[in-house]
């Protein structure tokens, strides 16, 4: 090995142990903390249990957010399952997830690439792009070089940032009015136009056709696109993607995003399709009930959740360098699902941690393993010499 190389090895060392410190101290267990008030969990729990499993995880980073357990375990029992959050984004994610091939997987012009090559076989539908912002330069849904046509674009569109975008922030729905003009569908004296592209989005961004859903995901809130949240892992042992849990996010009536930063409830999904009779807001805040609809007394089905649970699993098997995917899903019209976005960082376990499943599902101990190896190879920056 260099020089050169030793030296950056080492700055890279006390950079991760920073940025390590700095999750599980300063971010994670304060934030953990203001969850147990907000929810007034109570921490008495078995100490033996506890301490089985600190020593579990701690064989990934000997420091961590214990209070993970007194928190999840207010949704999930006394699990060793229990993923802490500062493990999963310090090691598991940059490990499954390597940081060089982010970017490029990260960024969302490239998804209808990523699935062309395959796309006969594969199957896998996306949202149908009308332009596309790549680095300033623009292009069609073909990725050839255009202009902003809007003559032959739908009545409703959105526009959102096509890199470093997550929770739903930066996107902007529009509509087309009698004069053929687009506005805004939360401002009415927003107009679309070139400045305003400059202006919000600067050379990185991506505007759709703003889709329609089942009649299923309509009646529960007939303004957002409520999407299906699912986990895959594909395994180091057999190469195949899994599903490892899922969770269904429904809108505020009146809203037109889903999420939980955005205000929205979550509940789990299992792979039958049968939705969770409690539903969760972003605090961990139990509920039974949204937009009238009381989840406690009725048994709701996602609809064809076979082909979903299978869409899910090529989409992973096209993703080559990454292992761990976030993916939003969304039913069409004919209840057919569409690939919204996947995610490559910021797995995030406490969703499905507070709806009571295991994060990582069967494959916990797995993965486990697979990092107690190769936690020296586990790296937040990249240098290429």
């Amino acid at each position: 090995m260099s020089t050169y190389r030793k030296i950056l090895n080492n700055i890279n060392g006390i950079y991760n142990f920073v940025i390590n410190y700095c999750v599980s101290y300063v971010i994670i267990r304060r934030h953990i903390n203001n969850l147990i008030k907000i929810n007034n969990v109570n921490k008495l729990h078995d100490k033996n249990r506890k301490r089985q499993w600190i020593n579990r995880w701690r064989s990934l980073q000997c420091s961590f957010a214990y209070n993970s357990y007194d928190f999840f375990t207010h949704y999930m029992g006394e699990s060793l399952d229990i993923v802490p959050e500062d493990i999963c984004h310090n090691i598991i994610e940059p490990l499954l997830n390597p940081i060089k091939y982010r970017p490029l997987y990260g960024d969302k012009n490239m998804f209808d690439l990523f699935f062309t090559i395959n796309n006969q076989a594969s199957n896998i539908k996306t949202p149908h792009t009308l332009l596309r912002s790549i680095n300033g330069s623009l292009f069609d849904t073909n990725y050839q070089a255009t202009t902003i046509d809007i003559s032959t674009w739908p009545e409703e569109i959105l526009i959102k940032p096509s890199i470093e975008s997550d929770s739903g922030r930066g996107i902007l729905f529009f509509k087309k009015n009698k004069d053929g003009k687009y506005v805004s569908m939360k401002d009415d004296s927003l107009f679309f136009s070139v400045n305003l592209l400059n202006k919000h989005y600067s050379k990185n961004y991506i505007i759709q056709e703003r889709l329609k859903q089942c009649p299923f995901m309509n009646y529960l809130c007939s303004t957002s696109v409520n999407t299906i949240r699912i986990a895959i892992y594909k395994s180091i042992k057999d190469n195949k993607s899994h599903v490892l849990n899922m969770i269904l996010r429904i809108g505020n009536e009146g809203s037109l995003l889903d999420n939980a930063h955005a205000g929205g409830l979550f509940c789990s999904v299992n792979k039958k399709g049968l939705l969770g009779k409690q539903l969760f807001n972003q605090h961990g805040r139990s509920f039974t009930e949204i937009n009238g609809i009381d989840f406690s007394k009725g048994d709701y089905i996602v609809p064809n959740m076979d082909e979903v649970l299978s869409f899910a699993c090529r989409v992973g098997d096209s993703i080559p360098h990454l292992r761990l995917l976030a993916l939003d899903i969304m039913l069409d019209e004919n209840c057919n699902p569409i690939l919204i976005e996947f995610n490559n960082n910021g797995f995030a376990p406490w969703l499905y941690q507070m709806t009571g499943q295991t994060a990582l599902g069967d494959y916990t101990q797995e993965i486990i393993e697979y990092c107690v190896e190769h936690k020296h190879k586990s790296s937040r920056i990249y240098v290429c010499m």
